[in-house]
């Protein structure tokens, strides 16, 4: 996956990570991201996606994005 260039707007904000660092897209079908949580033993990171009813699971291995479930049942904490 391609490293995606971004601008820092806030001062503050830029003291938070490395100047050299890039941000990766992993996902593209989201309409609204949030709760992101990586689980290490299993090298995949869950986020929810409220307004599309689903949580998704990006797998580290293999770099898919799947649905994780859905309806979530409150797993987001809406």
């Amino acid at each position: 996956m391609a490293a995606e260039h971004f601008t820092v707007l806030g001062e503050r904000f830029g003291r938070l990570f490395t100047p050299t660092a890039n941000v990766v897209r992993l996902f593209n079908g989201a309409q609204w991201a949030e709760s992101p949580a990586f689980l290490p033993l299993g090298r995949f990171l869950m986020f929810s996606d409220a307004p599309n009813d689903r949580v998704m699971r990006y797998d580290e291995c293999n770099g898919q994005t799947a649905v994780f479930c859905a309806p979530p049942r409150d797993a987001d904490g809406a």
